[in-house]
């Protein structure tokens, strides 16, 4: 084996692999640094109530971020038996203390009945028109049915109140990178720091015996 080549083979092999080693514990520390700021208000994410669950088999629902943010309005009109669908429009909706929301028939034989509040407009009743409202003064989250219709996804709800009032969730905004330390999985700068020596080892061991024994035997006796 030619010792000249061995050395200049094995100083290039380290002299990369320190510098990953320098690259990979710079980028661990500034992630290590970067822990704890939180989504800082720059995710995009939008604020809206957390219904629980309840709204999830409701028909024309289309997910938490489908609520009507109707807050700085004094009346709402919610739509009973929108589209000619048993369904409420908007099945889930936001407004503010003292808000009067009007319910408004469209079509079908249906009502308005709070689970678990006071809402309650009575029998099923198909007289298209306004006929019931209520005035919210209490924060919370109202949800209602229809009796005839329940099993049957006719479902809806009212948040009341401000951010601070009701239970509230964060919806849309850019995805964050996946991390691995979210995974249990904590990246520490010493890691990396151990697993470049290592691959030092084994590259100088590679190196020493791809030249020892891949060379031929008209390779030797010096230059042609």
């Amino acid at each position: 084996m030619n010792r000249r080549d061995f050395l200049r083979t094995a100083g290039g092999t380290a002299g990369a692999a320190s510098a990953v080693a320098a690259s990979g514990s710079a980028t661990a520390a500034e992630d290590g640094g970067g822990e704890g700021s939180g989504d800082g208000g720059g995710s995009g994410a939008t604020v809206v109530p957390d219904f629980g669950g309840y709204l999830d088999s409701a028909n024309g629902f289309g997910g938490p971020e489908s609520t009507q943010d109707a807050r700085g309005q004094g009346e709402v009109t919610v739509e009973v038996g929108a589209g000619g669908d048993l369904a409420y429009a908007p099945p889930a909706l936001w407004v503010d203390t003292g808000t009067t929301v009007k319910f408004e028939w469209t079509n079908g034989n249906h009502n308005v009945v709070g689970d678990g509040n006071d809402l309650d407009s009575g029998d099923p009743v198909s007289e298209t028109g306004v006929n019931y409202e209520y005035t919210f003064e209490e924060p919370g989250i109202y949800n209602y049915y229809c009796t005839p219709h329940q099993g049957q996804g006719m479902l809806g709800s009212i948040a009341v109140g401000g951010e601070g009032d009701i239970e509230t969730q964060e919806v849309g905004g850019a995805q964050e990178p996946l991390n691995p330390e979210h995974m249990g999985v904590p990246i520490q700068a010493h890691f990396v720091g151990i697993a470049t020596l290592l691959g030092i080892a084994v590259s100088l061991v590679l190196t020493f015996f791809i030249l020892k024994y891949g060379e031929s035997s008209h390779t030797k006796g010096g230059n042609n």
